[in-house]
């Protein structure tokens, strides 16, 4: 069976979007949105559900699990692996004061990918050590949508973090990650990077998913 750091290195290639949902959000709408991002350079998306019951949380995400599993597009469920694991996702991503590890493990199905948020190079490596498949890092530059993050220390932090992984986890840059940045981001070391609000508020969210797909593989060269 295919490990879920193996299924994290294979997928975490560029662009990672994050689907924010909050109160008045429907299923329908969600679920259109989750349809922006099945275009060739993305692999997976994450549903992040902060502010609605747990009931709209598992009724929204059994809707996107089902159309993702369809687009091809692996899904990672935020904070809740009773939820992943209930809708059968792929995932879950987990910050600092979510389940640990091992537990949220006893949850998941064989095989399923556990991504952790840190704030510091030590934090990573021992999220890394503790068996996650992939580490997020940030926020990188200053962003609205996590204003409790981290104090944002910028590329040269990343960096340090990459340093402090071994070479199989993957790195997830997140915070304020605009298409300007992204050279930046590669520079570092990272393997992809999270987006939430520059999709989010897009006129055109499966254009601009487009554009950080080209900018991404452009800042790689």
């Amino acid at each position: 069976m295919t490990s879920g750091r193996e299924k994290a290195r294979s997928i975490l290639t560029g662009l990672y979007p994050i689907v924010d949902v909050g109160p008045g959000m429907n299923e329908r709408g969600t679920i259109l949105f989750v349809r922006s991002f099945a275009i060739p350079g993305v692999k997976i998306v994450q549903l992040r559900c902060k502010g609605i019951s747990d009931r709209a949380f598992y009724e929204v995400a059994g809707g996107v699990a089902a159309t993702a599993r369809g687009l091809g597009l692996a899904l990672i469920i935020n904070d809740r692996p009773d939820i992943a694991a209930a809708v059968q996702a792929d995932g879950v991503h987990l910050g600092t004061d979510d389940l640990p590890l091992a537990a949220a493990r006893r949850v998941l199905a064989p095989g399923s990918i556990i991504g952790r948020s840190t704030d510091t190079p030590e934090e990573a490596r021992l999220a890394a050590d503790a068996g996650a498949d992939y580490v997020a890092w940030g926020a990188v530059f200053p962003t609205a949508t996590k204003p409790d993050a981290a104090p944002q220390e910028g590329p040269a932090a990343l960096a340090k973090v990459r340093n402090a992984l071994p070479s199989d986890v993957p790195l997830v840059a997140i915070g304020g990650i605009t298409m300007d940045r992204l050279e930046d981001i590669a520079d570092a070391g990272a393997e992809a990077f999270a987006v939430i609000g520059a999709l989010r508020d897009a006129a055109d969210p499966e254009s601009a998913a487009r554009a950080f797909v080209k900018a991404w593989k452009a800042a790689k060269l």
